[in-house]
Parts: structure tokens; sequence; C-alpha cells
């Protein structure tokens, strides 16, 4: 979703779930054999910083939007007082 249809609003809710799902396997693995529950904390460490990346593009994304309308706002006003 990422990389192929370049949404990474819809990806950060993907690896959300994705990355809730692993959390909860590694907490039910733990509780049955503490070898195969550690054996998902790398791959859970891995999601995890992958969604921190994923929220960090999305905001800076968001962010960007946000100043591009603020910066055409300022020039709508700043035409319309020459104008007036």
């Amino acid at each position: 979703i990422f990389f192929t249809m370049k949404r990474p609003d819809l990806a950060l809710i993907d690896i959300v779930i994705m990355t809730s799902i692993v959390s909860y396997l590694t907490y039910t693995f733990w509780k049955y054999d503490q070898v195969s529950g550690g054996l998902f904390i790398p791959y859970l460490l891995w999601c995890l910083f992958a969604t921190y990346l994923n929220a960090v593009i999305v905001l800076i994304h968001v962010f960007k939007i946000l100043s591009i309308e603020r910066r055409k706002k300022s020039k709508r006003q700043k035409r319309a007082t020459f104008q007036s």
C-alpha cells in the first residue's frame, strides 16, 4: 500500500492493525512458551519501528498540505486587499 499505491495514510492504518496483531501473538505465545514468544520480539520491534516511520511520513505530509493551504489563503487575502 505504501509503495505501490503511494498511500501512506492507508498504509499507516494497515501497519497499526498488523502491529497490534503481532503484539497480541507475542503476548499469547509468551504465556505458553517463552522461547517462541521471545522469537517474536525482534519482529515486533521491527513492526513498531516501521509504524513509527510511517506515522512520521504521514504527519510530515499533513503539515506540508496545511502549510500550502495557509500560503494559498494568505495570497488570496493579499489579492483581495489590493483589489479593493
